[in-house]
Order: C-alpha cells, then structure tokens, then sequence
C-alpha cells in the first residue's frame, strides 16, 4: 500500500444536524442553502414560500425506500446543491418501519434476542454512508430535527438536563459522530423584573443558532464560527451557509 501525504482535505460540501422547537423557522432557514431540495417527510412545508426562496420539495414521502432512492437521484444530478431532510426525526420512523414491515413484526422489541435493535443500528451505520458518499459528490446535507430536553448523568458531576436533537440513542450517536456540524436553533431569552419588583417575565429575542456546546445544549462546528449566530429571516441568512 503506498502512503501519501497531504495537507489539504478541503471540502466545499458539509453535513449539518439542524435541530430546535417546532415552529421557529428551522426549514426556511434551511432553504436558504445554496439550491435547496427539501426531501418532505413530515408535510411540514405549509406557510413556506419555496419559490421565493429559491427551493424545492419532494411531495410527502412515507418510505425509506423512497428517501434512498432521492439520495440515489441526487448523486448523478447537479440541479441541487442541498438536500433538506425535513425531519430526521420522522426519517428514524421510516427506518424503523421498514425494518419491521420486513419482518412482519410491530416493533423492534418483537425480534428475538435484540435482532430488530441491532438491524436499527446497522441501518443507522448505512444512513451515515450516505451522508458521506453525498458530501463525496459535492452535496449538503441539512438534517432538521425536533428537540428533546434528556437527562444526562455526568460520571464527574451530578446529572443535569440538557437539549439534544430528538433521535433514538442507536442512531442519533451515529449521526452526531458523522455530521460536521450540530446546531441549536432558539429564541434568545431575557430576563426582566417585573412591576412588583419580585418576580422576573420571560421575554423572547433575537433568534439564534448556537454552535458549540454550553449551557446544557449539545452542539458542535467544524472551523473557526462564533458561539452564537443570528439569524433574521432575510436573505442576508444566505451568508450564513455559504461561509460553511
């Protein structure tokens, strides 16, 4: 085997993880990506002017197979530049229902001996190949999923609660091991006190990515991006993904 040395292994491509609570404007953000496909899976696109944004969308897929089959598409096409997985959430459902239609079976737990669980994290394994064979090819890749609050029990410390995107452990590990970057989409919060002078009101700010991890929220980037980044709604979001 010959052995070669580099220094380079710039990419222009990348794979983000893109997660935050319902409705804060994860996939429009998203489509701002250079020439966005959105692979709709959660029929969630209601309210988004694709056009203007420059985008578009599959109609609602309900197989895995059909989401390969765009990642298949997408790899001898050069008319998108982004695909949007709208949600990886509702992707992990499909993989799961595929594995136990197969089977005949209701649930992972129906296999014996754990097979359906170890099949999970085998087709968890292949989802990550994918991620890399697309980013090979030149594509982005935006996985927009739900939050979910965990407790994580931290062997130095006492256990804490902490943000995360809503994934099953066999496959959420696997995905936040492989993507470049994890970000935290969320409304900035103030604290004000009130008239009476006891008690404090929640107030909503700016909104914001977080893309390194603090303050309970797992997060991380790859390259030298602040903490915390705005997003405005405008085109000036463009900007964002383009220094990726």
């Amino acid at each position: 085997m010959q052995i070669e040395l580099t220094q380079d292994f710039g990419t222009t491509s990348f794979s983000l993880m893109l997660y935050g609570q319902a409705g804060i404007g994860k996939t429009t953000f998203a489509c701002r990506a250079p020439k966005p496909l959105v692979i709709n899976l959660e029929n969630g696109l209601k309210g988004i002017d694709l056009k203007t944004l420059g985008a578009f969308s599959t109609n609602q897929l309900t197989t895995y197979a059909d989401v390969l089959t765009v990642f298949e598409k997408s790899l001898k096409s050069d008319r998108f530049g982004t695909l949007i997985v709208d949600t990886a959430t509702r992707l992990q459902d499909l993989i799961i229902k595929h594995i136990c239609e197969a089977d005949n079976k209701k649930s992972l737990a129906d296999f014996a001996y754990g097979s359906g669980y170890a099949r999970f994290a085998a087709e968890a394994q292949l989802l990550c190949q994918w991620l890399d064979s697309l980013k090979a090819a030149g594509k982005n890749v935006i996985l927009v999923a739900h939050e979910a609050i965990e407790t994580f029990a931290d062997p130095e410390s006492d256990a804490y609660d902490r943000f995360n995107c809503s994934l099953d452990k066999r496959i959420g590990e696997k995905i936040r091991a492989a993507v470049d970057h994890i970000w935290y989409m969320h409304n900035e919060k103030t604290l004000r006190e009130s008239s009476s002078g006891r008690n404090q009101a929640r107030l909503r700010g700016r909104t914001l990515v977080q893309t390194k991890a603090s303050g309970g929220v797992v997060a991380k980037t790859r390259g030298n991006y602040e903490q915390f980044i705005e997003i405005r709604n405008d085109e000036t979001d463009r900007e964002i993904w383009t220094r990726l």
